[in-house]
């Protein structure tokens, strides 16, 4: 590593690497240290956007003439049958940065692979300082021989202020008998990154997979071993990075460390833990610290790269309330480590220890945190949550404070801030900033978003908030960015009335204002009490711009001990109800992490006057556009797309996915689905097409029409259903489902073009076999269906059936609508399997999509399908979407298809070949970087 460091000196990004700083926790006791190569400066850890790798082959592992890998990799097997070579990454070399792309830190990787690692990094003593001095000796690098696999860990903190240690079980290779938190290795394998790719292009797309890899996998392991859901867990945040050590130099295994927050209780996390986990077998015993171990002498024994992280995650524990006493034990631990560590003799040739890092003493109001943000100099208040310091004469917080806040104060911004900051600084939104007369920061924290929108030239912000220590530390905050012209502090209490001096401070009632939230709906309560001051201060006019990070709530059923999640996000909803009827506008929408379905939203809130004016969304765009229903969450499970779903999709032309949907929003659906039918849009307007439909006449008087009306053989064709009830639209819009079809189709992001509802009473008629493609004239010409199963698909109900392969079948003809319930439903499919020279009554080996409700088929667009009568007592519904690539357009501006008629037109207006945004809303846009180039495309826009 030191010559490494040395060459990205010389070469590296920005001239500077991390500074190497030992560390020797004093519980290991085997002559062996760390070495921290790198801690994160920012406020509870660096988040993805700001790591950066570089994968090239220079950085793989150099191959020894005296290799024992192979013998040492049998003798391991022989031991523990588990073990198996998958890929990993090399660290060859990091570089601390602070460049134009906001890179913090660089990873310099090359591929390895599991095999290496223990053949290598963890042979025998004698063997492994005999690689390390051959390394220096012929290349000048100790570390050229090694493996160096890239190893990760994180610190699990739970919402009760606890840290999840897992004991790691004799089956494992290493540290058998030690705790440690989740860990293991980022695989290549699943970020789709095989080997160093040889073109520039090529590699900058790999390296966004890799770095992606780096902070999923870390999520991944955490569910794998703990069995705590995905959607209980919060994007982890990269703290350091470490290497093991020994007396001849640093020659051990590097590993990247992490934090994660769930939003599960420690009970909670034990019950899931207990349930099972995927990888249960890596640990025999769960516990937490402080509550169930101590550290030190006489506690748990901790492998050592959990030591470092432990020591490391002291320093980026945010002020809450549930961690306060987390603070004060990893702190005590920390002093005892260090105390030690000075007192103590180094081992001989190993790099001495350092001193604790600088505690920051005297920076403001009740020792807050000094961060740079954006730009901006600001102080962290760090005020005692729900109950003071001991000796403190400050009386507590209220309890009405206490449910507005259950964590204390919000000092962390992090993703929705940077969504409305973004928002500011474009210019449109500067432009908003400077039209109202006095803009409003509620809950304003460390006061980002409205320091922000003074930089950007709004005339008179008022930066707002409960508590006296955080209105200090705001007070500062204006004084030293020099913004005491434009900006000023004001106590502000959700829920109550404004003092006189406060009232004054904030204007006039129904004064036209611009409010600015971030993340201000923690829960029901609070919501509740924040919409009925937006509502009073909001004024004729006025907007509230809020971001907000999407959230749904997992807890412990304490009846079943179950853990649920909920399936909305209910503290969003209780907001939006609360500012009824406002209109709301969603202005954008960024995933939180890849594969996520969490977002970060920017919503506009107000008169719809005032909403429409604002102008659109012109920062970066990462997560794509979302029209979808700010007040729910994606209702589609996300659907893992891999290698297999991949290569099945381009063989067979499908793929069939199970339970997509949750039985109860099948439910909700199919009750949506009657009331649609009987004319109620909840929306305020009725689907592209509707059925003449009038079930009651179907039924005595006074009884409950069946659903669908009864039998009937005629099938039920709803079009774009999504405009007109907010159910279906959630679904429609799912970036779940999005981003599914993008992975399958290659595309650098999905667009609906429309829905179907296909709704077959008893006894309806069969669908002809044809293809969708058929009734689009888009360029690009892709189309991928989506058809979601409402109902158990029952052989006797008709279900969707597949002809594998026929994709790849020449154009041909296809039929039109009229001929959808033609009484031979194979008339097309068999004159078509002629064409293509095959026997239509022997060679179609017809697939049935017999999947339970909630299950899917997603199709190629000109695979050829059909569906067979209903034959049951039963209804049977399906809703299907028809996605096309994101950079869609008309191939023919005057087209006669159903999508041109759908593309609204300004009157007097020439047709133009760009699709509308809503008419045809985009609901997903690739993060990593997989494009396929649209030539074509380009030409026609031009």
């Amino acid at each position: 590593y030191a010559r490494a460091r040395d060459r990205a000196r010389d070469s590296g990004p920005s001239g500077r690497v991390a500074r190497l700083t030992p560390c020797t926790p004093r519980m290991l006791r085997r002559r062996r240290s760390h070495v921290l190569l790198w801690s994160s400066p920012d406020v509870g850890g660096t988040p993805l956007g700001r790591v950066r790798v570089e994968l090239d082959r220079r950085f793989r592992r150099l191959p020894h003439p005296q290799d024992a890998i192979d013998a040492s990799w049998r003798a391991a097997l022989e031991s523990n049958g588990r073990l198996f070579d998958g890929s990993k990454f090399r660290l060859a070399a990091l570089a601390c940065a602070d460049e134009g792309d906001g890179a913090r830190l660089v990873l310099r990787l090359g591929m390895t692979g599991y095999k290496e690692y223990l053949g290598t990094n963890q042979a025998p003593r004698e063997q492994r300082l005999r690689l390390a001095a051959d390394g220096e000796r012929l290349h000048g690098d100790a570390g050229a021989f090694l493996s160096n696999a890239l190893g990760c860990e994180t610190v699990l903190v739970t919402a009760d202020g606890q840290i999840a240690l897992l004991r790691r079980s004799s089956a494992v290779a290493t540290h058998g008998g030690l705790f440690n938190g989740p860990s293991g290795h980022p695989e290549p394998s699943r970020a789709r990154v095989e080997e160093e790719p040889d073109c520039a292009a090529a590699a900058e797309a790999a390296a966004r997979l890799a770095v992606e890899e780096l902070f999923d996998s870390v999520t991944q392991e955490t569910h794998e071993e703990t069995n705590v859901p995905r959607a209980a867990l919060l994007p982890p945040r990269c703290i350091g990075c470490m290497a093991a050590a020994d007396e001849h130099g640093c020659v051990g295994k590097p590993d990247l460390l992490f934090v994660t927050r769930t939003t599960l209780d420690a009970a909670a996390v034990r019950a899931a833990y207990e349930q099972g986990a995927a990888e249960g077998w890596e640990s025999d015993r769960l516990a937490f610290f402080p509550a169930d171990v101590r550290l030190g002498e006489g506690g748990v024994e901790l492998t050592p790269v959990t030591c470092c992280a432990l020591l490391e995650v002291a320093r980026h524990l945010t002020a809450g309330q549930s961690d306060t006493e987390l603070r004060r034990a990893l702190e005590a631990w920390g002093d005892e480590v260090r105390a030690e560590l000075e007192s103590g003799e180094p081992d001989a040739g190993a790099p001495g220890p350092a001193a604790a890092p600088p505690r920051e003493a005297g920076t403001g109001p009740r020792g807050g945190r000094r961060v740079l943000q954006r730009g901006l100099d600001l102080l962290l208040a760090v005020p005692p949550p729900l109950a003071e310091e001991r000796g403190s004469t400050t009386p507590p917080p209220a309890s009405e404070d206490a449910a507005k806040d259950p964590t204390g104060v919000g000092q962390v911004w992090q993703e929705a801030a940077d969504l409305l900051c973004d928002y500011l600084e474009a210019a449109g939104g500067a432009a908003v900033a400077r039209t109202f007369g006095t803009v409003v920061e509620l809950g304003a924290g460390a006061g980002v978003c409205g320091l922000v929108a003074a930089r950007c030239g709004a005339a008179r912000v008022v930066l707002t908030d409960y508590h006296s220590a955080v209105l200090e530390a705001l007070r500062a905050n204006v004084v030293r960015n020099g913004l005491t012209s434009s900006c000023e502090v004001s106590a502000l209490s959700w829920g109550e009335a404004a003092a006189a001096g406060d009232a004054a401070a904030l204007g006039p009632p129904g004064a036209q204002r611009l409010l600015l939230g971030s993340d201000l709906a923690p829960s029901e309560a609070a919501a509740r009490l924040l919409g009925s001051t937006v509502v009073r201060l909001l004024g004729h006019g006025g907007v509230f711009l809020l971001s907000h990070r999407e959230r749904r709530a997992v807890y412990l059923d304490r009846v079943s001990g179950a853990v649920v999640t909920e399936a909305t996000d209910s503290a969003l909803q209780a907001l939006l109800a609360a500012l009824a009827p406002l209109e709301c506008r969603t202005i954008h929408a960024r995933h939180c992490a890849p594969e996520e379905p969490e977002r970060v939203l920017l919503l506009a809130i107000g008169d719809a006057a005032a909403v429409a004016a604002l102008p659109p969304w012109a920062g970066r765009v990462d997560g794509g556009p979302a029209p979808v229903s700010p007040a729910a969450a994606d209702p589609v499970r996300t659907p893992r797309i891999d290698a297999r779903e991949r290569a099945a999709f381009e063989r067979d032309g499908f793929v069939v996915l199970d339970r997509l949907l949750s039985a109860e929003v099948c439910a909700l659906l199919n009750q949506r689905l009657e009331l649609v039918l009987r004319g109620e849009f909840d929306l305020g307007r009725p689907p592209d097409k509707v059925p003449r439909f009038k079930a009651e006449t179907r039924c005595k008087a006074g009884k409950q029409p069946p659903p669908l009306g009864g039998p009937s053989k005629t099938t039920l064709q709803l079009i774009n259903v999504h405009k007109a009830d907010a159910a279906f639209r959630d679904v429609v819009c799912s970036p779940s489902l999005g981003r599914a079809v993008s992975r399958l189709g290659g595309w650098a992001g999905a667009r609906v073009a429309n829905d179907q509802v296909w709704a077959k009473p008893p006894g309806a008629a069969p669908l002809t076999f044809h293809r969708d493609s058929a009734y689009f004239d888009f360029v690009p010409s892709d189309v991928i269906t989506v058809w979601l199963a409402l109902d158990d698909m029952d052989d006797d109900v008709g279900p969707l059936q597949y002809v594998p392969g026929s994709h790849q079948w020449e154009d041909g003809r296809v039929g039109s609508a009229q001929q959808f319930f033609d009484k031979d439903r194979f008339a097309l499919l068999h004159s078509a399997a002629r064409r293509e020279g095959l026997d239509p009554s022997a060679e179609l080996g017809l697939v049935t999509v017999g999947v339970r409700m909630g299950g899917c088929g997603i199709h190629n667009g000109r695979l050829w399908h059909g569906s067979d009568r209903n034959a049951s007592a039963r209804p049977r519904r399906g809703l299907g979407i028809h996605f096309v690539p994101a950079d869609a357009v008309f191939r023919d501006a005057e087209g006669k298809t159903l999508a041109h008629s759908i593309q609204p037109r300004p009157d007097g207006a020439a047709p133009g070949v760009e699709l509308d945004g809503h008419a045809f809303p985009i609901t997903y846009l690739s993060r990593a970087g997989e494009q396929n180039s649209r030539d074509s495309c380009g030409d026609i826009r031009q």
